[in-house]
């Protein structure tokens, strides 16, 4: 397994865990919670992650990675297609529930059963995403780019400064997100 793919599965985990970790807050979480400030900051920055690092950093890296297959000519276009598309999907979705949690955090109110569904339904969809990603599309990274297709993908992420320090950003926020112990 390259290194590009290894990466791309980490990121992965770690949305997953994330979202999880969010999903079973929500669920559990009262009125009382977000009287907390120290339960908001935490709940935001759950929030910032599965939004901010998926669109900054994930997607574009996978984006990159796909249209170098895509310049391949590789059978199996469809689904590579469709992964780039459901990028926007899940951004879409993620953004919906971002405000409507934001309304709920500034109203100090418990989710709404609708919001928990909601919530459940961006992760199971993110989930699904990934798996499909992970089953059928990284495969062909492995498959169809070179090396130097490989250090192409590698050299233009890291050549953008901005990239490495959000990537240490989001190193440090995911951290801190999972080593947090809060009430709800």
């Amino acid at each position: 397994m390259t290194e590009l793919v290894k990466k791309l599965e980490q990121d992965h985990r770690r949305i997953a865990h994330v979202l999880l970790r969010l999903v079973g807050e929500l669920g559990s979480c009262r009125n009382a919670a977000f009287h907390n400030p120290r339960f908001v900051e935490h709940f935001s920055n759950e929030l910032s992650y599965i939004h901010d690092f998926p669109n900054q950093l994930n997607h574009p890296l996978e984006n990159r990675v796909y249209r170098k297959l895509l310049e391949k000519d590789i059978p199996d276009r469809g689904l590579i297609e469709s992964a780039m598309a459901e990028h926007r999907k899940l951004e879409l979705k993620a953004e919906y529930l971002i405000a409507k949690i934001k309304q709920i955090i500034a109203n100090k109110t418990a989710p709404t059963p609708l919001l928990i569904q909601q919530a459940n339904e961006l992760m199971t969809d993110q989930l699904e995403h990934q798996s499909r990603e992970s089953r059928h599309i990284f495969p062909l990274i492995e498959k169809y780019l070179d090396p130097s297709d490989i250090r192409d993908i590698e050299q233009r992420s890291e050549t953008v400064p901005m990239n490495i320090t959000l990537r240490q950003h989001f190193s440090s926020l995911y951290t801190n997100i999972m080593n947090h112990q809060v009430a709800v």
